[in-house]
């Protein structure tokens, strides 16, 4: 049998978004990810496996539904396009070309719906909200499987520090399916990582932001954004690895 004993993925997204008439809001995500995994078989001993490539590329647009004061709420509509591959292989000692694992996988091979609902709202220098948002599957895809449904809700308190910096506390919560079918190029039976079953999962946990939008300044009008999770609560559907920490760093500017 083989298990994993770390893995990594990171995620390098170009985003391009246009607002029309201050309510309507088009946005692009087209990422690229990159997947490592260290494994550790009883026959074959330890080795590394790694994929990178293009991940679904996603559409949305979202509308500033209702507004009272400084109260909004928003509704965002998207879809994620089946632009990452479902049949990265790398060599391993077991032979060349190896298919790997679900979560090595850079795409779910289907299209997938991206409903969203969030609020926001301030008062003096606070500002707080909450959202929630999903991701749901549609159909199979060639390698004859699809990837659970996945819910992810986050509520938040805000501060603004100086006209430029503010700070932000957010509580998230996720859960996400098992993989429903079967990938025939992979041997549940061999790993974790390869039985769909043992795939779902939920997470809660804190994310501390900072956030930066320079007023003055040969910055002015730009934005960025950190967001940071460290080790959090975990239920995980079965042996597989919890994350030991979550960070995201966006930067933005106008056209």
């Amino acid at each position: 049998n083989t298990i994993a004993e770390k893995s990594t993925s990171e995620t390098l997204s170009t985003k391009i978004s246009y607002t029309y008439d201050r309510s309507w809001t088009f946005e692009g995500v087209l990422p690229y990810g990159f997947r490592s995994m260290d494994r550790n078989s009883l026959t074959l001993g330890s080795y590394s496996v790694k994929s990178d490539g293009m991940e679904d590329v996603k559409l949305s647009v979202s509308n500033l539904v209702w507004v009272s004061g400084s109260h909004h709420v928003f509704a965002k509509a998207g879809i994620s396009l089946p632009t990452g591959s479902i049949s990265k292989k790398d060599d391993t000692p077991a032979g060349d070309d190896q298919s790997l694992p679900y979560n090595m996988q850079l795409g779910s091979g289907t299209y997938d719906f991206l409903p969203e609902i969030s609020y926001i709202g301030f008062k003096d220098k606070w500002s707080f909200g909450g959202m929630v948002s999903g991701v749901l599957r549609t159909g199979k895809n060639s390698n004859s499987y699809r990837f659970g449904n996945v819910l992810e809700s986050n509520i938040f308190g805000g501060y603004q520090l100086t006209t430029d910096y503010s700070t932000s506390l957010h509580l998230a919560y996720s859960k996400w399916g098992n993989v429903q079918g079967n990938d025939s190029n992979l041997d549940s039976a061999n790993s974790p990582e390869e039985n769909p079953d043992l795939q779902g999962g939920q997470f809660f946990g804190p994310i501390i932001g900072l956030h930066a939008a320079p007023t003055t300044g040969s910055f002015k009008g730009m934005s960025a954004d950190l967001l940071f999770a460290g080790p959090s609560w975990m239920k995980l559907n079965g042996p597989q690895l919890g994350g030991s920490y979550w960070l995201e760093l966006s930067v933005g500017w106008p056209l």
